[in-house]
């Protein structure tokens, strides 16, 4: 069976009706219900709908091509702070299970163009009522006025206090109209009256106030960032232009290759390798990022070399874990956790 950056078809489909089913049931908008109906190939003049597509591809490649065609990934990572909020509110109690599955192949990572359109609009509409919802209801134990008297007391910016007084007053309106009007409509109203600066500072007070900035989140990625370190780079005695280092990065380049249509890997480079270690001596060397199959493709492909990921950890290739200790037990884990 086909798979998408390790998750077999029939996983992303479940997934994929079960994200679309969990939008739809709690709608946000006019613009995102188009958005699910193209998907589905709803009122299209398309012999095909893109979820067919999907469901018809043969091979990883067809896979990839009818995924990014769909613009599923589009519509849930441009609606990623709606995602965030059925994931820590387990909304229906499948919320957290549902995004996590759809984070597991990417569909919440990638990059967004910066316009403000009107699914922005929608959903930052709908996360207000939703903030406000759980203030009204203090769904949150933490004392909220405490958190956000805190968090302004730290404030050392004039403009920034600035703002959180604006978006804290435009908050208070916002309760009184949502009170008024249980189904939202006076609230939408004003809400669209807004400026975008206004909306800005609103949406972040009600999100602190509401404890939802104060909530842990942990999602799976589909891609992450692993190197191989190069002694003589950590160390200092050479630089990023060295021959030998663009020698290792053509090779790993050469590896990857194959990957990059089947959407993953989306990057080579050269620089530090630990996410949370950037003291002199720290491991340097050539970047990638990529998934965890590939990481272990280049580990096994990459003959004499260890490859790691951000967070310490010694990639070993599935099939030569039987003949190698456990990499969490290794001494090389640890001597790089020393770095």
């Amino acid at each position: 069976m086909p798979s998408y950056i390790g998750v077999d078809k029939s996983t992303l489909l479940k997934s994929l009706e079960e994200g679309l089913n969990l939008l739809e049931t709690h709608s946000i908008g006019d613009e995102t219900q188009k958005y699910i109906d193209d998907i589905r190939g709803i009122n299209s003049t398309q012999a095909i709908s893109p979820l067919e597509k999907i469901k018809n591809a043969k091979t990883d490649l067809e896979l990839v091509q009818a995924v990014e065609s769909s613009k599923a990934s589009y519509l849930f990572l441009r609606l990623y702070d709606v995602m965030e909020y059925h994931l820590i509110n387990d909304t229906d109690g499948t919320g957290k299970k549902t995004v996590e599955n759809l984070a597991k192949w990417g569909a919440l990572e990638g990059g967004q163009t910066m316009e403000y359109n009107l699914l922005d609009e929608e959903k930052d509409s709908w996360l207000l009522s939703k903030y406000i919802e759980r203030i009204i209801n203090k769904t949150d134990p933490v004392t909220l006025k405490q958190s956000f008297s805190s968090i302004l007391a730290q404030m050392s910016d004039k403009r920034i206090r600035q703002d959180f007084s604006q978006g804290n007053k435009l908050l208070k309106t916002s309760i009184k109209k949502l009170k008024q009007d249980k189904m939202g409509k006076g609230l939408a109203s004003y809400f669209k009256d807004l400026s975008l600066y206004e909306r800005n500072n609103l949406l972040t007070v009600g999100k602190i106030k509401s404890g939802m900035m104060l909530e842990e989140r942990t999602l799976p990625v589909a891609l992450s960032r692993y190197g191989i370190a190069i002694d003589g780079l950590s160390e200092g005695k050479m630089n990023w232009q060295d021959p030998e280092v663009r020698d290792l990065a053509n090779k790993v380049n050469k590896i990857l290759e194959p990957f990059f249509p089947l959407a993953e890997v989306d990057m080579v480079g050269i620089g530090l390798i630990l996410s949370n270690n950037f003291k002199e001596g720290a491991p340097q060397g050539v970047l990638f990022n990529c998934s965890r199959r590939v990481a272990e493709t280049i580990a096994r492909e990459m003959k004499g070399y260890q490859v790691m990921s951000h967070e310490g950890e010694i990639i070993i290739p599935e099939l030569d874990q039987k003949n190698v200790p456990n990499p969490k037990n290794s001494n090389v884990r640890l001597k790089i956790k020393k770095l």
